[in-house]
């Protein structure tokens, strides 16, 4: 699910502030876009939730939020937060659904290499940016 979100505020970043927020390459997956190290990071918790090793950083405290908001920008934490307060709702799956939805830019990016799921095959960031600026 972390990275369903990422990829979301990825794109509307690129609809609205006109420039990435990432900057790892997004590959076609089987179940949606893909962002490598994010993938690899959190595979092993499957659908299951995310647990730290260390549980003295399980619970973020108002000083961790206050330094994590001193380090990005005030109008992308508000943006951050936008996000986060939009999709909150939606379950893994149903964040897949509207990733994968016909017409996507991972849909298209699909069709465009004959209908083929192939291993490293990258979703163009204009592609990206045009969904999410015609979509929403």
């Amino acid at each position: 699910m972390v990275q369903k979100l990422i990829y979301f505020a990825h794109g509307f970043y690129l609809a609205f502030i006109t420039k990435p927020l990432i900057f790892e390459v997004i590959y076609v997956g089987k179940h949606g876009p893909i962002i490598d190290p994010v993938y690899h990071n959190y595979k092993i918790f499957e659908n299951h939730p995310i647990v730290l090793k260390d549980q003295s950083f399980s619970v973020l405290d108002e000083y961790d939020i206050s330094h994590i908001k001193s380090v990005i920008a005030h109008v992308d934490w508000v943006f951050l937060e936008s996000i986060w307060n939009i999709f909150k709702k939606y379950s893994e799956v149903e964040l897949s659904s509207l990733g994968c939805a016909s017409g996507s830019p991972w849909d298209i990016t699909i069709q465009n290499n004959q209908g083929m799921i192939s291993k490293n095959l990258p979703i163009d960031n204009e592609l990206i940016r045009n969904h999410f600026t015609e979509e929403y």
